[in-house]
């Protein structure tokens, strides 16, 4: 396994830190952990000028950018500049977000600028439960973005819009009633198991005998607003550091020592080397088993699992995931 001379996507921190949810599985803005927000977490803003340094080097390189780490994207002040010109320059955009900032005219404009893929998450099928998943009452609000898009969209191939559920003691019972309801609707839905902050997936039927190399070490670069850049997107609290795109650039940062390092030692089995990545589980989520269910093409890991609709998936083949 060879990574690439740039990551194949990049979770891009234009505001890290800031969420308009406080969702109690959250490791970060959940209200039982506002203790590791306070003392360990960044918060700040990405200046114009540094996001357009990044987008002008990342010009031409093939890479898909989500606009957010742990943070919800559409609060940013930055991110209408931060779409309009990542889309000049021809950068594909993945956004995750909670819905809940999508009115009919972000609607329009996230549709106009053909984001290429937009999930929403939403953790439940019952208004009762969304309070308890999300803690607000707001669902239908939710379900009137996931339409806005849909009505906007129409016909058209981008953006490819999803929604996510992520399963849990609080809405397991809801699975397969929010899978049947909106695999009607949108053009995938995906679901994800519940993992703890040390990175192990609570419902775990992954053995550590059957370990690969994470994919993620090969692929993907998160990179915070102050340019540092952690091991990888679960890097939560910033325990690793792989170097600075500001003080080097993208490409000096990926290509690095010490993500070569990491890299090494994932191929060599030699996952003790790398106290961060030695206990976790996540490595999985990205080895899939595909199967054809009637309309649905199905990707199936230990950790999440994607219900495609084959008459949507020309907004899926050319995104990167």
């Amino acid at each position: 396994m060879i990574a690439n001379d740039y990551p194949v996507k990049i979770n891009l921190g234009l505001h890290d830190g800031v969420c308009n949810l406080r969702c109690p599985k959250c490791f970060i803005f959940g209200e039982n952990n506002q203790n590791h927000l306070e003392t360990k977490f960044l918060k700040g803003e990405m200046s114009k000028e540094k996001i357009l340094s990044i987008l002008d080097e990342l010009e031409g390189k093939n890479v898909n950018v989500q606009p957010a780490h742990w943070a919800e994207p559409l609060i940013a002040k930055t991110f209408d500049f931060f779409i309009i010109e990542a889309k000049k320059r021809n950068i594909q955009i993945t956004i995750n977000t909670n819905g809940l900032l999508i009115d009919e005219e972000k609607a329009q404009f996230l549709v106009d600028m053909e984001v290429d893929s937009i999930f929403i998450s939403i953790d439940a099928f019952k208004e009762e439960t969304f309070v308890k998943t999300r803690s607000t009452d707001e669902l239908g609000k939710v379900k009137k973005a996931v339409f806005s898009l849909l009505e906007k969209r129409a016909s058209k191939n981008l953006p490819r819009i999803g929604v996510s559920y992520t399963e849990d003691e609080i809405n397991e019972a809801e699975t397969e009633d929010f899978l049947n309801y909106w695999i009607e609707h949108v053009d995938a839905v995906r679901i994800n198991a519940t993992y703890t902050d040390d990175r192990h997936v609570v419902k775990d039927d992954i053995s550590s005998s059957d370990r690969k190399p994470c994919k993620f070490l090969f692929d993907s670069m998160v990179i915070n607003y102050n340019g540092d850049v952690p091991v990888c997107c679960l890097d939560t609290f910033n325990q690793t550091n792989m170097g600075n795109v500001f003080d080097n650039n993208v490409k000096e940062v990926w290509q690095g020592s010490d993500f070569e390092f990491v890299r090494k030692a994932q191929i060599d089995g030699d996952y003790d080397k790398i106290p961060f990545c030695k206990n976790c589980d996540i490595w999985a989520s990205d080895h899939y088993n595909e199967t054809t269910e009637g309309n649905l093409f199905i990707r199936r890991s230990a950790y999440m699992t994607y219900y495609n609709r084959i008459d949507r998936l020309d907004s899926w083949k050319n995104v990167k995931r």
